[in-house]
């Protein structure tokens, strides 16, 4: 609960027990010859920083509290907070407090604990909103004790604020990274796409052909691809010149050379 919570609420809901007190069931009496006794539900109400209790039939005052949420006599919340407490009693369950537990505030002495939980405080909120007459009942050091409940309470809604906006901007910064993996899957499945290309078995292709589609270069004067010569008419140049013929010189020019 929040400082502003408490700044909208003038008082603290009351606190409530519940009883089941055995009664007398006259028609099932009658029927069976003897007395038969069957439960019967009470709230034990106890106002903020009273020892007063009032006693009710769960009916009667659940009735009574309706009234007054439809009159703004009381929060409708009050309403459903009892009710629920109610069905946890009925299941066996301790009843929630509305607030944080005095006996659970690291601040008091365990004296002073059972004086506030004596003086009818049984949460930090209820301390933190005690009127004049709860402080007459704590005595000396009340007031110490209610600043202390409120800078309590002004520091935890401070930490819960700081903690709600780091969820929030974590939430964002999360939005922003789960957007930047989705680019960069898309980037990478572009990227990795494969363009078929239809298969040549390979005995239909040939050298001439590699030649063929070679592109073509100009070539410089004076330079030229050398000839494939053949080995015997090579080796019958060196014979009868000495030297090997000229790398550019075709079979043909090799062999008139021989016949000259």
């Amino acid at each position: 609960m929040s400082m502003n919570d408490l700044a909208e609420r003038e008082e603290r809901p009351a606190y409530v027990e519940f009883e089941a007190r055995p009664v007398t069931d006259k028609a099932a009496s009658l029927a069976a010859g003897m007395n038969v006794s069957v439960d019967e539900h009470w709230a034990l109400v106890t106002p903020p920083y009273s020892k007063d209790r009032v006693e009710q039939k769960v009916t009667t005052w659940f009735k009574n509290l309706e009234f007054n949420a439809k009159n703004n006599r009381i929060p409708q919340a009050w309403v459903k907070m009892y009710h629920d407490a109610y069905e946890a009693w009925k299941t066996g369950q301790e009843i929630p407090l509305d607030g944080t537990p005095i006996r659970n505030w690291a601040i008091p002495s365990p004296s002073q604990v059972k004086n506030l939980l004596g003086a009818g405080m049984k949460t930090v909120e209820d301390l933190a909103l005690c009127n004049d007459e709860g402080l007459r009942r704590l005595g000396m050091g009340g007031m110490d004790l209610r600043n202390k409940a409120k800078a309590y309470l002004a520091s935890a809604s401070s930490v819960v604020t700081e903690n709600a906006a780091l969820k929030n901007e974590i939430s964002q910064l999360q939005g922003s990274l789960e957007s930047m993996q989705q680019q960069i899957n898309i980037m990478v499945n572009q990227g990795a796409r494969v363009v078929e290309v239809p298969e040549v078995p390979r005995e239909t292709i040939s050298a001439s052909d590699i030649m063929d589609e070679a592109p073509k270069k100009a070539v410089p004067k004076g330079f030229g691809v050398p000839a494939v010569q053949d080995p015997t008419l090579v080796a019958a140049y060196i014979d009868k010149f000495g030297k090997k013929p000229n790398h550019l010189a075709k079979d043909a020019t090799i062999r008139k050379k021989l016949e000259e």
